[in-house]
């Protein structure tokens, strides 16, 4: 029969390889978790008084933000207080805030200081966001946003894309692959960067999106520089997918050589290739092909606008961008060409209907 102190010691052992096993996930979680707790505290403490600021609800949302959001996307979040939120409203009551009030401000960021809509639009969002966190009376002020006209993004025409084809068969270096990589299965800038050889099926045939690397502010105190690589999940559930691989993309691949599973494939090593150096390779490629006015998002929308033209249904398209409604693939991704348009009209003719 087991005594006391054998029984305690038997726990104690327990415990120790349960918190061993435990999800690798779950610190993380239990962590984020004791970071919402202590914001929302401060949080209720801030409602509580009536001359609550803007600046101190602002500077507790983002605290929030910056355990739920990816760092890009923080990064906006901070610019947009940093730069036009508080520097207009600083030290106002959130409680105090009216309509008028925020038609004023509207106005000072469309006439004084340029904004288009669109960045408007996205200012708004987080402004609107501070003020529900802090509590602010939500009959006190209406959500209005200015109307944004929507812009056609840029896509390559079916020339332009096989002339750019044509430039990267005669790289043989790591920025044309992540160009090719981009053109030919729709990745962000930061999935190509994120892709390892284990992401690589063993046939060449299809890759996986695992993860994204991106650069962000470094808010560390002492850090020794402005910015910092993370590596972290996709931009969100559905980013994390499979896409085929073209053959000639795969032989580009082959070509190159796999390595170790834990590799990155643009940089060769166990630490991903930065992305500013891929935008960089990308404008040295397209100065040499004289195509103007093109990003790596572009690369992107040019593989969405084939798929259409190749008359691949939209459900499979949004799949391989990564999207979770096919509505965000078809009012931003899908860009109709004069050609399909005629076509189908022509379609209508042959069938007696115009």
């Amino acid at each position: 029969m087991e005594n006391r102190g054998e029984i305690t010691e038997n726990k104690r052992r327990k415990a120790v390889v349960m918190r061993a096993n435990r999800p690798a996930g779950s610190t993380e979680r239990n962590m984020r978790h004791s970071q919402h707790s202590l914001v929302d505290h401060s949080m209720r403490q801030v409602r509580g008084d009536n001359g609550c600021t803007v600046r101190q609800c602002a500077d507790l949302w983002l605290q929030k933000q910056k355990t739920e959001i990816r760092g890009a996307s923080y990064d906006k979040y901070y610019n947009n207080i940093q730069k036009y939120i508080l520097p207009y409203w600083a030290e106002t009551p959130c409680r105090s805030i009216t309509n008028t009030a925020v038609q004023q401000f509207i106005a000072s960021l469309t006439r004084e200081k340029g904004l288009a809509t669109g960045s408007v639009r996205d200012l708004l969002s987080v402004f609107y966001r501070v003020l529900q966190e802090a509590g602010a009376d939500a009959a006190s002020v209406t959500r209005v946003y200015p109307e944004v006209e929507r812009k056609e993004s840029r896509v390559l025409t079916p020339e332009e894309h096989r002339r750019l084809l044509e430039t990267l068969s005669r790289h043989r270096d790591s920025g044309a692959l992540a160009v090719q990589l981009s053109l030919s299965t729709g990745l962000r800038i930061g999935e190509v960067c994120g892709l390892r050889w284990g992401d690589i099926s063993p046939d060449f045939k299809i890759l996986s999106v695992k993860q994204s690397v991106e650069r962000v502010r470094n808010y560390e105190e002492n850090g020794k520089s402005r910015t910092k690589m993370v590596i972290g999940p996709p931009k969100s559930k559905n980013s994390r997918r499979s896409v085929p691989v073209t053959a000639q993309l795969a032989a580009r691949l082959e070509e190159y050589g796999r390595d170790a599973p834990e590799i990155y494939i643009l940089s060769g090593k166990t630490t991903p290739a930065d992305p500013r150096r891929i935008q960089r390779a990308l404008a040295s490629i397209l100065a040499e092909c004289g195509l103007q006015g093109v990003h790596f998002h572009t690369l992107r929308h040019s593989f969405a606008t084939r798929c259409v033209e190749c008359e691949v249904d939209v459900k499979t398209i949004s799949a391989m961008l990564g999207h979770s409604d096919i509505s965000v693939t078809m009012n931003t991704y899908v860009h109709p060409s004069d050609a399909l348009k005629r076509s189908a009209v022509d379609k209508l003719v042959s069938k007696g209907f115009c």
